[in-house]
């Protein structure tokens, strides 16, 4: 299965080629933790691990800007794109029980 990639494409700077993977890697954190929040799976486990990836996303403690910090990408602007993301499947689940 192909992961989907929200924040693993971005570009990342080219001063940083030492560190390039490791930063792809705590980007794919994040987008883990974004698909985690979005699975639809409707099992015990699924439903509890989307629980602990939306808190971990909405909550942005210190540990969500350590691994933004890893990832090279700012905290809020990471935040700010997961709300909007949020908002849209929000959207989408509503339309579906109308």
């Amino acid at each position: 299965m192909k992961r989907a990639i929200w924040f693993g494409q971005l570009d990342i700077d080219p001063t940083l080629h030492s560190v390039t993977q490791e930063i792809v890697m705590w980007r794919a954190v994040i987008d883990q933790a974004i698909e985690d929040m979005i699975n639809k799976d409707k099992g015990r486990e699924a439903r509890m691990t989307r629980l602990r990836a939306r808190i971990w996303l909405q909550d942005a403690g210190e540990d969500f800007e350590q691994v933004c910090y890893l990832a090279q990408l700012p905290a809020d602007i990471v935040q700010s794109k997961i709300k909007i993301l949020m908002e849209n499947l929000n959207e989408t689940k509503n339309s579906d029980t109308n």
